[in-house]
């Protein structure tokens, strides 16, 4: 195999990282009315009256919320159980694969769907098919759902699995292994974002998505696949994973998509583009974001501000940008959600 100065890319959008059926949102949206919290379902409906201090989108079919000052985890039938661990956490991570992650400085604290505590590692990565990568000594390693030592903490670095592969980094370079610890593809890879951000940011995000994984050589991205073969050649100026077989790809500081021969099959014309999730895709120009189909027509548009990816028929936009009344000076927008015929289904509030 031939050898490149190669770099990872771990900077995918939130929207299809995972499996289907293990991530998916749930059909209960978050609302935020007078500064409270609440939950509507796919119709626009009022589940959970906004009286709660804070909730989050629904991941692995629960939630996060905090009421009365604590914290619980919600689930789709309404019940909700204690997240009882004294002390504050600064960082509580969604929901993959039935755990949860609970930051501190000392130690991660890994909880269950009721809100119990059923492992502490010094540190942890989102779960995924099966495995949870966690550091123990100052080397990561790989825990089965029993959290039970199943890949030797030996690297430096460990990336969750995705489609049965997973990144690891030893002595400065990244490699892949498979569910068994076998090395796939050795370590001689650099990677762009150093080890702290990526931890913040990188840490449950796949690498290999619909058989490909992007990759950086001599300041252009294109894609190799699991055996490390150079499928697409890199001639783009940034690229990321492919969504329901297209890939957002930008050249001359444009971005359109690309299919996975490499071709452009809408041209690259926007200032900025996102996945395509549940057939469409947002995509900004000039006068702000709107929504594309796969032939490139677009299909939404409407005086938002901001837009985001569909999850189970229902889109986040946000118009309206007002001071934060929970933080002194900081502003954020109003949001609601439209369906995918552009109808607003809850008007943007906060």
């Amino acid at each position: 195999m031939r050898y490149y100065n190669l770099l990872f890319i771990f900077l995918f959008s939130t929207i299809g990282l995972f499996g289907e059926d293990e991530n998916e949102s749930s059909d209960l949206f978050p609302i935020s009315v007078n500064n409270k919290w609440g939950y509507i379902n796919v119709e626009g409906k009022i589940i959970v009256e906004p009286k709660l201090e804070y909730a989050r989108e629904f991941h692995d079919g629960v939630s996060i919320i905090w009421k009365n000052d604590s914290l619980f985890v919600l689930h789709k039938d309404l019940k909700t159980y204690h997240i009882n661990i004294p002390g504050k956490f600064p960082t509580y991570r969604n929901f993959y694969c039935g755990f949860a992650q609970v930051e501190s400085f000392k130690e991660t604290k890994i909880i269950n769907k009721h809100g119990k505590v059923v492992a502490s590692f010094e540190e942890a990565t989102y779960s995924s098919e099966g495995y949870t990568g966690v550091k123990i000594n100052g080397k990561w390693g790989y825990v089965d759902t029993n959290f039970n030592l199943v890949i030797p903490n030996i690297f430096d670095l460990a990336i969750p699995f995705s489609e049965g592969k997973a990144v690891v980094k030893i002595k400065g370079k990244y490699g892949v292994i498979d569910k068994t610890g076998k090395v796939i593809l050795e370590p001689q890879y650099g990677m762009i974002l150093d080890d702290d951000e990526c931890l913040d940011s990188c840490i449950g995000l796949p690498v290999f998505h619909e058989g490909l994984m992007p990759l950086e050589i001599g300041g252009h991205y294109g894609f190799i696949n699991e055996k490390g073969i150079l499928k697409i050649k890199p001639k783009f100026k940034f690229t990321e994973g492919f969504h329901e077989t297209l890939a957002y790809a930008s050249i001359n500081k444009k971005y359109g998509y690309i299919n996975k021969e490499g071709k452009w099959v809408i041209k690259p014309i926007y200032d900025y583009a996102e996945h395509f999730s549940e057939g469409l895709a947002v995509v900004y120009q000039n006068d702000g974001p709107k929504y594309i189909n796969k032939n490139g027509n677009v299909v939404i548009e409407g005086p938002f501000e901001r837009a985001h990816s569909f999850k189970n028929g229902l889109a986040k936009v946000e118009m309206g940008e007002i001071l934060n009344p929970g933080v002194i000076g900081e502003a954020v927008f109003k949001f609601g959600y439209i369906d995918n015929k552009g109808n607003l289904i809850w008007k943007p509030t906060r």
